[in-house]
């Protein structure tokens, strides 16, 4: 008798609040079984950060909605289709990238309408802040795509220089510059 046919298989339960409870490899093994549960708990760990990222690099709420749905449709279609060793979510992230540097590859083909800009009525304090916020997020727009986006891996998505270097594909120390 085979050591495989004593050897019971773990059976991983379908349920959401259990699946949620393993890590990352162990989800993504589970996805690509065909566990459809897996990987909407994948979705559920990660959408957020993912949604805030495409947002800051694209600056509007619509294309960011839209490049994340690419990125989980892409993510889901490429666990069916490799057996590479995936760290999670660097990996979503270089997805998510990805798909954002389409889009703005895409904007800067087609003509841009000026956008009218509303004045704030209010506080001068208020005022003040909105207008030190909008300097602020002005100048992570005229960032190179890879400072910007090495940036709000670092402080949005709370990733290490390792990982950054690892979405961005390039050198860990250029990372910490």
């Amino acid at each position: 008798m085979e050591a495989t046919t004593l050897t019971p298989r773990l059976t991983i339960p379908r349920s959401r609040r259990l699946l949620a409870a393993l890590g990352d490899d162990r989800l993504v093994a589970e996805a690509r079984r065909g566990n459809e549960a897996a990987f909407e708990v994948i979705y559920e760990r990660y959408h957020r950060q993912l949604l805030a990222f495409c947002r800051h690099m694209l600056g509007s709420q619509e294309d960011s909605e839209d490049a994340l749905q690419h990125t989980f449709g892409s993510a889901f279609r490429a666990l069916g289709r490799t057996e590479d060793k995936i760290h999670l979510q660097p990996w979503l992230y270089t997805i998510a990238r990805n798909r954002c540097l389409s889009v703005l590859r895409a904007r800067r083909e087609q003509p841009v309408e000026e956008v009218e800009t509303v004045p704030t009525a209010g506080l001068s304090e208020e005022v003040e802040q909105r207008s030190d916020l909008r300097a602020l997020l002005a100048d992570l727009g005229d960032l190179p795509e890879k400072q910007r986006a090495a940036l709000v891996l670092s402080e949005i998505a709370d990733l290490g220089h390792a990982e950054i270097a690892k979405v961005l594909d390039c050198e860990t120390k250029q990372v910490r510059r």
